[in-house]
Order: C-alpha cells, then structure tokens, then sequence
C-alpha cells in the first residue's frame, strides 16, 4: 500500500496533484487536525528510498524535510500554527 492510499486510509484527506499523470505530489488539507499517522506515513515514505524529501508549501513558505527528524520537526511547527490559530479565534468568540 503506497503512501497515497496509507493516508487515505487514516482518514486524512488527501489530493492528487494530476489524476492521470502521477507525479508522486498531492495535497494534504492541513485544516485537518495533524495527527501521528501523518508523521508514521511520511517517515517510511521517506526511508523506502534513498534521496527522498517531503515539501510542504504553507502561507507563503515552503519547508522542505528529508530525515525523520525534520519530518517530525516540521509537523509540530505546523501543529502549533494551527493551536494559535484555533485559540486566537476562540479568543474573538
């Protein structure tokens, strides 16, 4: 089962990029929370091949992740945006 279907799977919303041209990019609508299967699927996806790197492009900023390490990093930093941004709107109310 490939990353893809991994996540889907899950139930984490994921888009393909192109439907008929794969180019091994798609979509992950980070208003879902972010969880640890999130982090487990990108982790093997990276170590199943030498040379890989998870891209994440967000308000503006691309973040690239090519360890474990750097994965994790990169979806806690994500995780935190989104806590200030939900309590920053739960302060409005």
């Amino acid at each position: 089962m490939g990353a893809y279907q991994k996540l889907q799977s899950a139930g984490i919303k994921v888009v393909a990029r192109r439907r008929f041209d794969y180019t091994g990019e798609f979509f992950i609508l980070l208003a879902q929370t972010i969880g640890p299967t999130l982090g487990v699927v990108l982790v093997a996806w990276l170590q199943a091949r030498a040379k890989r790197k998870v891209t994440v492009k967000f308000r503006g900023v691309q973040i690239e992740a090519g360890t474990p390490e750097e994965v994790g990093e990169m979806l806690k930093r994500i995780a935190e945006f989104q806590d200030r941004k939900q309590n920053a709107g739960e302060d409005q109310s």
